[in-house]
């Protein structure tokens, strides 16, 4: 029930994007009716939206909500793929780190107090459009951690940074 409803909510918040319009989203009435308008597919199905995105141009995709970054894969099946995170999805991506972190606090507190080798890459390795940064994940993650979190991170934020990697292998072993 509770992702059904999730379901449903997002597709009348989504409606009126261009993915949504494009897709019928205001009209679909069952799960099923989802997945006749919305196969599951490759990347490539979803890039012309993504590009227009990338200009700036947020409403291809997400209806009043803004793209704080890109997440950027690895590309080890082709090239590096462009993954909008938006705001609500920013907030529900550290939700459920929260939840995690009030889970592992309950059953073990004293790690909270340890130092931590926390490993991330930069999430702002360039920037597209209007400015949009791209860059990985945990380091957004990372970085928009309460101080009470990252004081005990052993890197320095700056340490996401390096982008030679042996260098930065280099200092995370004599840090850690």
């Amino acid at each position: 029930g509770t992702q059904h409803k999730f379901l449903f909510d997002l597709l009348q918040r989504e409606s009126q994007s261009g993915f949504g319009q494009d897709h019928g989203f205001s009209s679909i009435n069952s799960v099923a009716e989802f997945r006749r308008r919305v196969p599951i597919t490759r990347y490539e199905y979803f890039e012309p939206y993504i590009e227009r995105v990338k200009s700036g141009e947020t409403q291809a995709l997400f209806h009043r909500d803004r793209v704080v970054m890109f997440a950027m894969t690895s590309g080890t099946t082709n090239i590096r793929k462009f993954i909008p995170v938006t705001n609500r999805y920013a907030k529900s991506y550290r939700r459920a780190w929260q939840v995690w972190g009030v889970s592992a606090f309950r059953t073990r507190s004293e790690i909270f107090t340890d130092a931590k080798l926390v490993l991330a890459s930069g999430h702002d390795e360039f920037r597209v459009g209007p400015g949009i940064p791209c860059g990985s994940i945990s380091g957004y993650s990372a970085s928009s951690q309460s101080l009470f979190i990252r004081r005990n991170y052993v890197l320095p934020h700056q340490a996401a940074h390096i982008q030679e990697t042996e260098s930065k292998h280099y200092l995370s072993w004599r840090l850690g």
